[in-house]
């Protein structure tokens, strides 16, 4: 099932959008880490990239999660209610500016991840 969406929309999406090279870019999830999946994308001329353990920085959607829990934890909720109030709140505040700059923080990792074929990378 996996390998049939790469090949039915990730290598003609590639294909078309990026013909003069592109870095595919996965989480560490089994089914994108498996010595299938890799070969099949180098099969296809997908240029991959390996992610590092715990790579949450290389995936905005998860800098999201993290803000949103961030922000849920801090009014101390003791009901569901409470908890579903706060993340409507939150989400409030989720403009498409502020989903720009959690993307535009790639800019930041992913040359060094890059750079260390993969590796871990400390930002601090």
């Amino acid at each position: 099932m996996y390998l049939e969406t790469l090949l039915e929309n990730v290598v003609p999406f590639i294909a078309e959008n990026f013909p003069a090279g592109h870095r595919f870019h996965q989480d560490n999830n089994p089914k994108h880490s498996a010595k299938l999946s890799q070969e099949f994308l180098s099969s296809t001329g997908i240029n991959w990239v390996k992610s590092p353990p715990r790579s949450h920085d290389l995936n905005p959607i998860e800098l999201v999660w993290t803000e949103l829990i961030q922000n849920v934890a801090k009014r101390l909720p003791k009901t569901l209610g409470q908890v579903i109030v706060a993340v409507k709140d939150y989400w409030k505040t989720l403009t498409p500016d502020k989903c720009s700059e959690f993307i535009d923080k790639l800019s930041n990792v992913v040359p060094k991840v890059l750079e260390k074929n993969g590796e871990w990378v400390s930002l601090g």
